[in-house]
């Protein structure tokens, strides 16, 4: 979503006004090219009078950030006065380089100002982001850029209702969670739906539905495997209901229990998972609602699906480790077309063996970002891991990637077991490292990121 930006250039009638003027011009023509709602203070704010005014006008436009440019040197009492009135703005302070200095004199005096601003608002327990230098300075623009960016997927996070279906498979103490700790951190919105709701919507599904449904599948250009037909007729009718339940509740992500009851009646979820995560709705498995916030934040960023994933083996050779799932994957993070097949739901004994379809194919290469939001004695985390997914075959039935890590693999999964990181991650393409810890710093998450060296 997008967030309303305000910009406000301060300064002192002690310097001269030209500085200030041309510096806020600049810094308009790049902060109006951000997907943002700009909401510009006129001029150059000089004092208390006149910030009181602005300050007002400000507090109509519902502003997510606040960027302060001292455009000359500014006296502690504007910005903290600001700060006050304005505290449902995140804060950031933005320093420009001193001009020559023509005569032996400052001319802006701003990179002076931010530190004695900075200093007032830390012991008055106002948070701000810094920045130092020109609009055309990456280490401006960046920052500016990845506050929007984050600042848009929480304000996405805010207005996301997410369901439940069913609660934890047996054993799976990971998939417990505190729905108003969820709430209270990141807005996410939560309503339950029993399994039998999910039941009486699949027998209500026509039969004509159904066939409609799979003429679409046929048309989507996946490989046929060894799945069944009758499976593929399940699978279809699954995909419908449970997609009824999302659109009638208005819920943009679903965490379900797709095991035991799904299980014992041949009817597992997995292809309807990867159809809707295709469709931009995110399906996190067994129930683990932490792992569907995982997805969530990750997609908040990037707009695209992500993969619900055990890591499951360590290759210290190629310092890779293997990212898998039983078939659920949505399949735009397959190679291309024609890269996924539908295969039948495989298994270890013959008491067991099913009829469900999954959706197979091995990820396609590319920069990916590892994630599980994760909570531990009431304080929220977030797993980080970054590396390359690998060009492979299919090396195990449903969906994998061995991801090549920036960091050590081996202390990579010694880190994961010492920090208590239960077993389920996301992975999504993409550097999203750094953006995933200002989201945390946001939100008084504590990032988990694994030391490079």
């Amino acid at each position: 979503m997008k967030i309303n930006l305000g910009f406000m250039v301060t300064g002192s009638e002690h310097f001269d006004p030209r500085y200030a003027q041309a510096t806020r011009a600049a810094a308009l023509g790049f902060l109006s090219t951000l997907p943002v709602r700009l909401v510009p203070v006129d001029g150059v704010v000089t004092g208390m009078e006149e910030v009181a005014v602005e300050v007002e006008k400000l507090k109509r436009e519902d502003l997510d950030l606040l960027i302060m440019l001292p455009g000359s040197f500014t006296w502690d009492n504007i910005p903290s006065y600001v700060a006050q009135h304005l505290p449902g703005a995140e804060l950031m302070l933005w320093a420009v380089p001193e001009p020559p200095m023509d005569g032996g004199m400052l001319n802006v005096n701003s990179l002076c100002s931010v530190m004695m601003n900075g200093a007032a608002l830390g012991k008055l327990g106002h948070r701000f982001r810094f920045v130092y230098g020109t609009p055309e300075d990456a280490r401006v623009s960046e920052p500016i850029r990845r506050m929007v960016r984050v600042m848009g997927a929480l304000k996405t996070l805010a207005h996301t209702r997410m369901g439940l279906a069913g609660y934890r498979p047996i054993g799976f103490y990971g998939s417990t969670f505190n729905e108003l700790g969820i709430r209270k951190i990141l807005g996410i919105e939560m309503e339950h739906i029993g399994l039998t709701d999910i039941m009486d919507a699949y027998h209500a599904v026509a039969e004509s539905a159904v066939t409609a449904d799979q003429a679409a599948m046929a048309a989507a250009g996946h490989r046929r495997g060894d799945a069944k037909e009758e499976g593929l007729a399940n699978s279809s009718r699954m995909y419908l209901a449970v997609k009824h339940c999302i659109e009638e509740r208005r819920l943009g992500a679903l965490a379900l229990k797709c095991w035991p009851e799904l299980f014992a009646k041949d009817l597992l979820p997995c292809v309807a998972n990867s159809r809707l995560g295709d469709e931009g709705i995110p399906v996190a498995c067994e129930g683990d609602v932490h792992g569907l916030v995982t997805q969530l934040m990750q997609a908040s960023l990037t707009g695209r699906p992500t993969f619900f994933c055990d890591l499951v083996d360590v290759d210290e050779r190629r310092n890779a480790v293997f990212m898998w799932h039983c078939g659920a994957c949505p399949s735009q993070m397959s190679k291309g077309s024609g890269a996924a097949s539908l295969g039948n739901q495989p298994s270890r004994r013959e008491e067991w063996k099913l009829s469900c379809p999954i959706i197979e194919f091995p990820l396609r290469p590319g920069r990916v970002t590892i994630a599980r939001f994760c909570e531990l004695g009431g304080k929220y985390r977030l797993f980080l891991a970054a590396g390359g997914a690998l060009d492979i075959g299919q090396d195990m039935r449903g969906n994998c990637s061995w991801v090549r890590l920036d960091a050590d693999a081996r202390r990579t999964i010694e880190y994961i077991v010492a920090n208590h990181v239960e077993h389920h991650f996301s992975l999504a393409y993409g550097d999203l490292v750094d953006d995933l810890v200002e989201m945390c710093r946001l939100r008084g998450i504590e990032p988990l990121v694994v030391p490079k060296s």
